[in-house]
């Protein structure tokens, strides 16, 4: 299953996100030869079980107005500024080989930057807690050029491939960073955390409880009745503040019949 999957969903993206959603099956195809960032039995699944899945979130933020990307003053679309063309990776380029951010990383937390977005004024800043090869950030941040994307792991090669591919789609308003989520300091502080499975919820929350304003949004399959509600006995959560949202009420494919999105607003604890 090929891009055309996030066309049929997605008819709006203009020709420029069009561009850089067909390149990324190639991408991942190039950069997951070398570091092992999805299960290489899942690669011809890319587009579906990977990219859709991460515009999930896209949809449901679009359908719940959670953000506004300005008024009438708000440039057009054709304001974007000229990007660089899609290049071929370089997969053979030297990479970090250790897996603690305690040595030199390819993008440092020390040195956050952004090239803005026109329009990103006031739009949202998201955080990809434990982004791995950059899902569900890097999808997101195609769809939604007018808001900022940090994408944080822990392990220094899967932050290489989530900076490789970003600069090679030039995806200006993606910062890589190379963290244990706990650690990040004050300038990662975020409107959105996002993520996408990375554990239980009631380890999860403790870690990015410092870094939201507005909220947490979680992809997650199955039955999470037992999850959420040891979520809220542990984490001291109003049950009010949780809701749960089908995908499938997004997306006909079978393979969302069971993907839920968690949606977690913020208290004072």
């Amino acid at each position: 299953m090929n891009e055309e999957i996030v066309f049929k969903y997605f008819p709006e993206l203009d020709a420029r996100q069009r561009e850089q959603m067909a390149a990324l099956g190639q991408l991942y195809v190039e950069w997951n030869a070398r570091i092992n960032v999805i299960s290489r039995k899942d690669m011809d699944s890319l587009y579906l079980h990977h990219v859709l899945h991460s515009l999930a979130l896209v949809r449901y933020i679009r359908d719940k107005g959670l953000i506004h990307t300005g008024n009438a003053a708000v440039p057009p679309d054709n304001s974007t500024p000229e990007s660089p063309a899609l290049d071929s990776p370089s997969p053979d380029s030297p990479s970090p080989d250790s897996s603690s951010p305690d040595s030199s990383s390819p993008d440092s937390p020390a040195t956050p930057s952004f090239s803005p977005h026109p329009r990103a004024a006031s739009a949202a800043h998201f955080l990809d807690a434990g982004c791995g090869g950059g899902f569900p950030g890097i999808p997101m941040a195609i769809a939604m050029p007018e808001c900022r994307f940090t994408l944080c792991d822990s392990i220094a090669k899967k932050i290489r491939v989530v900076t490789e591919i970003s600069n090679t789609l030039g995806l200006n308003n993606v910062r890589p960073a190379w963290s244990r989520t706990e650690d990040l300091g004050a300038e990662y502080r975020c409107d959105w955390v996002v993520s996408r499975a990375v554990t239980e919820l009631r380890r999860f929350i403790p870690l990015v409880r410092h870094l939201y304003s507005k909220g947490i949004l979680y992809l997650k399959g199955g039955d999470l009745s037992e999850e959420i509600a040891a979520c809220v006995k542990e984490c001291r959560i109003d049950p009010a503040t949780v809701s749960v949202t089908d995908i499938s009420g997004y997306f006909s494919e079978e393979f969302f019949e069971s993907k839920k999105i968690i949606c977690i607003f913020p208290q004072k604890h």
